[in-house]
């Protein structure tokens, strides 16, 4: 191919692109020819002859005179400790020595054998006895040892010139660290089987870069061998037990060597990291910032925590608002609600009073201290309590519009009327539910009587009354033994429980004719009201304005529920005593409790002084 290469441009001239070459195609092709060949002899003649006078220009270039130190060193050589001897020093290289190449060892070579080969000597004179036992045999050795690269890296590794000492951890050391010890960790670098060991670098070198450092050492691989201060060559051995021997015991000298030099490695790089101020530097940096971090999310939590904190201030303040204002809203409702039973019961206070007042007036439409008047005094507390406020109000108005006391007594009768009207419809009620096994609400048996469909039969209502009557208040597990008596006297089956039966009392104690709530009173509100006969007939007039002031006779049976209850409520209960013992009798208060239990003491202290004066009469009589 033949390219065509034009001049350069004139000014007037211009240049223009119109097409590209093509590609190179590689070509295979052998020199040959006798042409060639002629070219080829000249120019290897050239270049030995280049190379010639290149070798002997370097080897000029390191060949020195020897001193007659030197020479003095040499000749007083001992062939037999040919291995204590110092090879570079033999062949003048003791200033190069692990860095002399081989070009320089050859180089010294020769010009030791020019200068003390026993030819050479004995041509001037010299009288060479034995040319074993002369000198010149420990400088063949060294050459032989130096030439040979794996025997040179054996006695480098023991080079006795070399310093194996280790900086120590000190003041001066740390203010000196890098005069110190980077010519330390220089000459220690020979011995890396990596090449390009890291250098110590100086104060301003990275975090990086002394990490690597001190990795490369840590992970240090050193191509330092002992072999060369083997006691005993194996090769002396006489048979092969015995070279094994004598191999086995080296080997064990050699690992010996190399952890030892293992360690001097360690504890070189340990001192170092001691002594530098970047390490600590680095580490102060790094408290620093581990410092400012944590600052940092110490400061962020406080924030975060300080505005939690003020949300949440916000929302109870929000709360609080809010529950003020429902508060005040309950408050309201609750005063208007009070206000409102309050004028209820004012009202019904007034009218009640306006009643009583009437019916006082009329001398309760009967004469006073019959029958008849107890009875009207009973009706009248009953009409007061039961009726509504628009039946007692309405009544009033008539009762206050008629001025005769037989009118009077028509409006009486017609209240009389209305009150037993209300209570039979109650109590039918209350009957039906019952059977039908409702409450009285119209809601499910369930839920005030006992736990089945089929609600309470008029037996077992009547049992109820009975186990009432038998099991009085005060005993243990009452209303568990009321529900085990019916169960056990119904016939029917139906397991009843203690909510059950004390749900049902308190039913038909409500729509009774009791004034108490509880149900404990159930059996006495469903006993029929009493006679004048158990009333005392010498009461006092200033005591019938009140059904509550009204004294009755006690009965057997309240007495003895009396007497047990003054056994069960000890006086240790204090002023609470008389409320419990007061819960036990259904239509007896406290206060006759109190004034029942006065007249029994002074009755029996009576008894006795009687049977005392009795007594004394009788011994005066004697």
């Amino acid at each position: 191919m033949m390219l065509l290469c034009l001049g350069p441009a004139s000014e007037n001239d211009t240049s223009g692109t119109f097409g590209k070459l093509l590609d190179f195609e590689p070509i295979q092709f052998e020199p040959v020819g006798r042409q060639y060949e002629v070219r080829f002899n000249c120019r290897g003649q050239k270049d030995s002859t280049a190379e010639s006078d290149n070798d002997e220009e370097e080897d000029t270039e390191i060949v020195v005179e020897e001193t007659p130190e030197e020479v003095k060193y040499l000749r007083g050589l001992d062939p037999k400790e040919w291995k204590q001897q110092d090879h570079y020093h033999v062949l003048g290289l003791q200033n190069r020595r692990f860095y002399a190449t081989e070009r320089e060892i050859k180089a010294a070579f020769r010009r030791k054998v020019l200068s003390h080969h026993p030819d050479k000597r004995a041509a001037m004179g010299e009288k060479v006895d034995n040319i074993d036992t002369d000198y010149f045999s420990c400088i063949t050795r060294a050459h032989d040892l130096l030439s040979n690269p794996k025997l040179r890296r054996s006695y480098d590794s023991v080079d006795a010139t070399f310093d194996d000492s280790v900086p120590i951890v000190s003041e001066e050391n740390k203010a000196n660290f890098f005069a110190v010890f980077t010519p330390v960790f220089e000459r220690n670098a020979r011995w890396s089987i990596k090449p390009h060991a890291p250098p110590l670098g100086g104060p301003e070198a990275t975090q990086d870069e002394v990490n690597e450092f001190y990795n490369f050492w840590y992970d240090f691989k050193s191509w330092r061998e002992y072999s060369y201060l083997d006691e005993e060559d194996k090769e002396k051995g006489e048979n092969r037990d015995e070279r094994r021997w004598i191999e086995r015991e080296n080997r064990v000298q050699r690992e010996k060597l190399r952890k030892d030099e293992t360690k001097r490695i360690l504890q070189l790089v340990d001192n170092a990291m001691k002594c530098d101020p970047r390490i600590k530097k680095f580490k102060d940096e790094a408290k620093r910032a581990k410092e400012e971090a944590k600052k940092r999310h110490l400061d962020e939590a406080r924030a975060k925590q300080l505005a939690e904190e003020a949300e949440r201030r916000q929302q109870e303040e929000a709360a609080r608002l809010e529950r003020e204002q429902e508060e005040m809203a309950e408050k309201a409702a609750r005063e208007k609600e009070k206000k409102a039973r309050d004028a209820l019961k004012q009202e019904q206070k007034l009218q009640k009073k306006q009643f009583e007042s009437m019916c006082a007036e009329a001398g309760n439409f009967a004469e006073i201290g019959s029958a008849e008047f107890v009875k009207n005094l009973e009706r009248v507390d009953q009409i007061v309590r039961v009726l509504p406020l628009e039946d007692l109000t309405k009544i009033n108005e008539e009762m206050h519009a008629k001025t005769a006391i037989s009118e009077r007594r028509a409006v009486f009768d017609k209240a009389v009327s209305t009150l037993e009207e209300l209570l039979e419809r109650e109590k039918m009620k209350t009957l039906q539910g019952a059977m039908k096994g409702t409450n009285i609400n119209g809601g499910p048996a369930g839920s005030s009587g006992p736990a089945n469909s089929k609600g309470w039969s008029q037996e077992e209502m009547n049992l109820l009354v009975k186990a009432v009557n038998l099991f009085p208040a005060g005993t243990t597990d009452r209303w568990e033994v009321v529900a085990q008596y019916i169960a056990q006297h119904s016939g029917r089956g139906v397991k009843l429980n203690a909510k059950d039966v004390l749900n049902k009392a308190k039913e038909m104690q409500k729509f009774g004719l009791g004034n108490r709530q509880d149900g404990g009173s159930c059996t006495a509100n469903l006993r029929p009201a009493r006679t004048g006969d158990e009333t005392i007939a010498g009461v006092h007039q200033e005591k019938l304005s009140s059904i509550s002031e009204i004294a009755r006779a006690w009965s057997n049976e309240e007495q003895k529920l009396l007497e047990q209850a003054l056994k069960t409520y000890p006086a240790s209960l204090g002023a609470e005593r008389w409320v419990k013992i007061a819960s036990v009798l259904p239509n007896r208060s406290k206060k006759e409790c109190m004034k029942r239990y006065k007249d029994l003491v002074e009755t029996v202290k009576a008894k006795k002084a009687a049977i005392a004066a009795s007594a004394a009469a009788t011994a005066a009589k004697s």
